[in-house]
């Protein structure tokens, strides 16, 4: 099937609007129950989320910080890394 060049743009247009829709799910991890304004404050610390949707979840393992994983992406802000980082 051969596009015209209208609807090859159409086309285009149609599917550049629906990646811009869809958001990726980020899962946060830390050692308490997260607030709203806490889970807001880390979004707007890192671009990778800006459009993303938060899931938290509890991490008995973790002393301090938090642990996002968003598709392959892993940001690791935990008290542990920041050590690790020190003492390397």
């Amino acid at each position: 099937m051969k596009l015209t060049p209208r609807l090859r743009q159409d086309l285009k247009n149609f599917l550049k609007a629906r990646l811009v829709d869809q958001k990726e799910v980020a899962q946060v991890y830390a050692a308490y129950q997260l607030t709203a304004a806490e889970l807001q404050s880390i979004q707007s610390k890192h671009d990778v989320l800006r459009n993303a949707i938060l899931e938290p979840h509890i991490d008995p393992r973790l002393l301090a910080g938090y642990v996002v994983e968003v598709g392959s992406k892993r940001l690791d802000c935990s008290l542990k890394s920041r050590l690790n980082t020190i003492f390397a």
